[in-house]
């Protein structure tokens, strides 16, 4: 309702502000001084509830790129539950009338979480990609991502996720308090489905999720209204008769169990 309104004030302020200057001629004919009056009243109105909804006539709304935080609640295969700081990273690829409409993607991705005894604190960016499952087992933690390079992101060092083996998203494991890719063969078959919020819906949707904590409760009901895809119900695991990967950025056919 709000978009739609302030939409409908931009128009009528590109409008009065066409026909708005003292004496303008309409068809051809010259308005009466009262009527140019209350047009500039108007138009001064008008403009003033564009500006107080956000909007600007000038073409440069809002930044490019724009965070989204919140704390996330994750429930570990084990049953233990542990709360994860993630940082989102959108960019505005086209601007639209309200902070969240207009074309925008999630780009990147912070997660920061306490890992516990010999760990400690983990702080890891994820570029162009997202976590679907942050799990441990035997003392090391895994996670799988879900998204893809952009930019040349790859070419930064520690950024390269590897291919996307067997539709599976991208597996990484924590080493000497970083992340680094492994292959869909190395992670514990104890992990049967992902465990953290999709970002689907709209991106004000995410918004409302700002500064906030988002619980397990919160993502029964997300997942309720956006159920999860083919490709991050469960966890997918390599077809039989794969071979494991030696160069998880090569796609190397026979390595796919292919004939």
């Amino acid at each position: 309702m709000f978009e739609q309104s302030s939409k409908s004030h931009a128009k009528e302020v590109l409008h009065e502000e066409f026909i708005s200057e003292p004496h303008e001629r309409v068809a051809g004919q010259r308005l009466p001084p009262e009527r140019v009056s209350v047009m500039n009243r108007r138009t001064i109105l008008l403009s003033g509830l564009v500006a107080g909804s956000g909007i600007s006539l000038s073409g440069c709304l809002y930044s490019r790129y724009f965070d989204l935080e919140w704390d996330e609640e994750v429930q570990l295969h084990d049953g233990r539950v542990v709360v994860v700081r993630l940082k989102h990273t959108y960019e505005r690829l086209r601007q639209g009338l309200t902070p969240y409409s207009g074309t925008i993607l999630a780009r990147d991705t912070t997660v920061t979480f306490d890992g516990g005894g010999g760990v400690g604190r983990v702080t890891q960016l994820f570029k162009g990609f997202h976590p679907m499952l942050l799990d441990q087992h035997q003392g090391n933690w895994y996670t799988i991502l879900y998204g893809g390079h952009y930019y040349k992101s790859n070419e930064i060092p520690g950024q390269n996720w590897g291919l996307n083996w067997y539709e599976s998203g991208q597996v990484a494991m924590l080493q000497g308090g970083k992340f680094v890719p492994i292959s869909l063969h190395d992670l514990p078959l104890v992990f049967a489905k992902p465990n953290m919020l999709y970002l689907r819906g709209r991106v004000s949707e995410h918004a409302d999720f700002d500064g906030g904590r988002v619980t397990l409760q919160d993502k029964a009901t997300w997942l309720a209204k956006y159920p999860a895809g083919w490709a991050d119900a469960t966890i997918r695991r390599p077809p039989p008769g794969s071979v494991k990967p030696t160069n998880l950025f090569v796609d190397q056919e026979p390595q796919r169990g292919k004939k």
